[in-house]
């Protein structure tokens, strides 16, 4: 069927836009397009080349006389013409719409689960339905994105959209940061993660956590990431693929923006009282380091007991706070709350670092 030769501008956009080219860099897409344009030249001047004369140039350009008969009738197009003859662009949310970008992080908290690490070439999406409001949420929001009911059994939902899976693929490894910008980004994000992963409060010793562990580098990013949005700082253990969320202040968090979802956790967490008051150690050490170093700027003397005193911590502890500032041979003592905290902007740091290079 006889279909006009689409527009140069038209093929150029499209190809730009194209979900398969979104990792390409700038060097591969100008390939693209000069050989869109090169073709593109072709089949203009074969429209305007008499019948008689397309055997001979189709020898001379390396092509035999069906093809270009069939481009000259516009019958067919060459392949590089009709793969960017229909717009294939990703699907991202809109930035001005809360509900989609809403929809779209806990989508790829639910896309970046997986146990053995997700796959780089997954055209299509399948996940354990972890509880009621996954299986709500995952329906809801990818019919929101996508305009398409989702294919779900019992105990499992499927998404074959290979475009729409691209897409939360690309975010997930070059642009997470942009779609996880915001506390409620965050939180959706981490609703999804959860949703899917279903960890479990496990206990030890008397204190309360959740372990996370992911073979996917960009899931231990993203979950760091969308945490420290929220004030959580895990626990790193990279070497061991592994994150451990710990402590009340963190614990209650997960509760208190609905991350947690299974009642009887978050029973445990509500009742959870460990000895010692996480957010306020956390609080004091930050103040007491500030206060010496106020003294020290002005050269005056760093006082350990009044320092005690005014923010109600023993001389031992204060001390082994500021071991550094007060030059002592011994070794800086950090509460893990702060060392937590610590880890987890130094890691966020050098990882954006790292991706921009």
């Amino acid at each position: 069927m006889k279909r006009p030769l689409p527009s140069l501008e038209t093929l150029i956009k499209n190809a730009k836009s194209d979900v398969h080219n979104l990792r390409k860099n700038s060097e591969e897409l100008a390939k693209i397009i000069y050989e869109i344009k090169k073709m593109h030249e072709l089949c203009k001047d074969i429209q305007n080349i008499p019948k008689q004369s397309l055997c001979e140039l189709a020898e001379v350009r390396g092509f035999s006389k069906s093809q270009f008969e069939k481009w000259k009738y516009q019958i067919k197009f060459p392949d590089i013409i009709s793969k960017y003859e229909v717009e294939n662009k990703a699907i991202f949310p809109r930035q001005n719409k809360k509900e989609e970008r809403t929809a779209f992080a806990y989508l790829l908290g639910v896309y970046i689960y997986s146990s053995k690490g997700a796959n780089k070439d997954e055209r299509n999406l399948e996940r354990i339905i972890g509880n009621k409001r996954m299986l709500k949420n995952v329906s809801e929001y990818y019919t929101l994105l996508t305009k398409e009911k989702i294919s779900k059994s019992k105990k499992r939902i499927r998404i074959f959209h290979a475009r729409f899976v691209r897409s939360l693929e690309y975010v997930a490894e070059k642009e997470l940061q942009k779609y996880i910008a915001n506390k409620n980004e965050s939180v959706a994000f981490l609703k999804g993660f959860f949703d899917t992963s279903t960890p479990k409060l496990s206990e030890d010793h008397g204190k309360l956590y959740y372990c996370i562990n992911s073979e996917y580098e960009p899931a231990i990013f993203a979950i760091v990431h969308s945490c420290a949005k929220l004030e959580i700082y895990p626990s790193l253990l990279l070497q061991n693929q592994k994150l451990i969320i710990q402590n009340k202040m963190n614990l209650t968090k997960l509760v208190t923006y609905g991350i947690v979802e299974n009642n009887v956790e978050k029973k445990e967490i509500k009742q959870y009282d460990p000895n010692t008051k996480t957010e306020d150690t956390f609080k004091k050490y930050y103040a007491v380091r500030k206060k010496a170093q106020e003294l020290q700027e002005t050269k005056e003397k760093i006082n350990i007991r009044k320092i005690s005193q005014e923010y109600a911590c023993s001389i031992t502890t204060v001390r082994s706070w500021l071991i550094d500032l007060l030059n002592l041979p011994e070794t800086k003592q950090t509460p893990p709350a702060v060392r937590d905290y610590e880890n987890v902007t130094k890691y966020l740091r050098n990882f954006s670092s790292h991706s921009c290079t």
